[in-house]
């Protein structure tokens, strides 16, 4: 927590992936549900048992958010392995995308320099050019820095 308010205080770029966003959350104020299946529902899978390259649950992706310019579509195939998401959401942060069955899986602040999912694309980007320009905008971000 203290680094990370370190990196947000020089206004570095910052790129949260699954425990990274709920981090970012909580050092912005939000708070997160324990778990999933008793807290919110049990419509998806958000803990999948599939392979990590394997894309198993839909997100809707904002319009007009930071996230919808990167990645140039309304919905994303996303792997999925949390039992915890977002709720209250921090300060200075807006949702992104959510799950079909409303859990947030991204969130971003009003520019898009902090910026998290809550799948792993490191896992996806291989094969999905979606996922691939999470990492491709994160690093030229970094390079303007």
């Amino acid at each position: 927590l203290t680094l990370l308010k370190l990196v947000m205080k020089a206004r570095k770029p910052i790129l949260g992936i699954c425990r990274g966003i709920q981090l970012l959350n909580v050092a912005l104020g939000g708070d997160i549900y324990q778990d999933i299946p008793s807290q919110i529902s049990r419509d998806i899978c958000h803990n999948q048992g599939a392979a990590g390259t394997e894309r198993t649950h839909s997100v809707a992706v904002e319009p007009g958010s930071y996230m919808h310019s990167i990645a140039k579509c309304d919905t994303m195939l996303v792997n999925s392995f949390h039992h915890q998401a977002l709720n209250t959401i921090g300060d200075g942060l807006k949702v992104s995308a959510r799950a079909m069955d409303g859990v947030v899986e991204a969130v971003e602040n009003a520019d898009g320099s902090v910026f998290a999912v809550q799948w792993h694309p490191e896992l996806l980007y291989a094969e999905n050019p979606e996922h691939r320009a999470i990492f491709e905008a994160f690093v030229k971000r970094c390079a303007a820095k």
